[in-house]
């Protein structure tokens, strides 16, 4: 029997055929699965022998990286507890004021080291300038640093985009 989409119009002997039709396939696909979990288990396995554990689809709990985060709390209370007057910190004015994500240790900035590095009217990537950088005593610890390279020169009024993956500097 093919593929029933409109099953208003069958009769009783014939929708339990289709829904064991359905069963079936479900429980082959069930199977599969399992084999690919198990299959998908070995490969990580081999992957933490060798160190290289970091290129894994499952967290550490087995769930999907990929899709809606779901809270791993056991907690299902939503009451929060009233706010009680705290001292606040002393207000710093200037340079010295920490920004949204932190600042630092107050060294060169990536847009500095950028500028610093790249001369008015060169064109280059943020491959070859993030390898620029590092090379000229930019520290960094960061594993997407290109990415970072490219956020700043996106956002930076001194470069200007000129195609694809390529950079000027302006001013």
């Amino acid at each position: 029997m093919s593929t029933v989409t409109d099953v208003g119009q069958l009769s009783f002997s014939d929708l339990q055929k289709e829904m064991d039709r359905r069963q079936k396939v479900s429980d082959k696909l069930q199977e599969r699965r399992a084999a690919l979990v198990e299959q998908l288990a070995a490969v990580e396995a081999e992957l933490s022998e060798v160190g290289g554990g970091n290129g894994s689809a499952s967290t550490s709990n087995g769930s999907s990286r990929r899709g809606r985060r779901v809270s791993t709390s056991k907690s299902t209370s939503t009451t929060r507890t009233p706010k009680t007057s705290r001292p606040s910190a002393p207000k710093v004015s200037g340079s010295a004021t920490r920004g949204r994500r932190g600042g630092g240790t107050g060294g060169e900035t990536l847009v500095d080291a950028l500028v610093r590095n790249l001369k008015v009217g060169e064109v280059s990537t943020p491959q070859e300038m993030s390898a620029m950088v590092v090379a000229n005593g930019y520290e960094t610890s960061s594993k997407n640093f290109g990415i970072q390279v490219a956020n700043a020169l996106r956002t930076d009024e001194r470069f200007k985009r000129i195609g694809h993956g390529k950079y000027e500097r302006v001013s």
